[in-house]
């Protein structure tokens, strides 16, 4: 899930003290990756949700920004919601070939920078709460960051309702305008 296939990142975790720390660059990037998913058959459920979480949050991260493009958005809610289909179709069937190939070409696309085109690069607000409880409390990362997203959105969201609504309009289909309620 984490897309490191494609992906510029890293998470170093120090066990005295139990910090970690993100590492950026070009270096980590793979020359050459080969992603099986019938090799993810056996994930437990809970790892494959834990998964799934993670990819739509390295999108929602770069998602949730200050300078949007269209295409890009569009991508993203693209991307979403398919993450979201196919995570449902593998609670029922965890060896469905196509979802699990849905869902690992989703972790490298998230994760590789095309989501962020044309943006800011969004807000990585909720990653590094995560890697914080993460580190202290060894919980799987995609279950920490379900954990903190909430609270981050509800205290993001009056600075910007209108991105919440674009969110809920177009990945959830949540028919709503910008006049949101906090």
């Amino acid at each position: 899930a984490a897309g490191s296939e494609m992906s510029d990142s890293a998470v170093l975790t120090n066990e005295d003290g139990w910090l970690k720390r993100s590492y950026k660059s070009n270096l980590c990037r793979c020359r050459f990756a080969v992603l099986n998913p019938e090799l993810t058959y056996t994930l437990p459920a809970y790892q494959t949700a834990s998964g799934c979480v993670d990819i739509l949050m390295h999108t929602m991260e770069r998602y949730f920004n200050n300078q949007t493009m269209e295409l890009t958005d569009q991508l993203c809610e693209a991307l979403m919601k398919t993450v979201m289909m196919n995570a449902r179709i593998l609670i029922q069937e965890p060896e469905n070939y196509n979802a699990r190939a849905e869902i690992m070409w989703a972790g490298s696309l998230s994760h590789n920078g095309l989501m962020g085109c044309g943006t800011d690069g969004g807000d990585w607000a909720s990653h590094q709460l995560e890697h914080e409880l993460g580190g202290m409390f060894d919980v799987a990362h995609g279950a920490g960051l379900a954990a903190v997203w909430g609270s981050w959105a509800r205290y993001v969201l009056p600075h910007n309702t209108e991105r919440f609504a674009q969110f809920a309009a177009n990945v959830f289909s949540i028919p709503c305008d910008s006049d949101l309620e906090s």
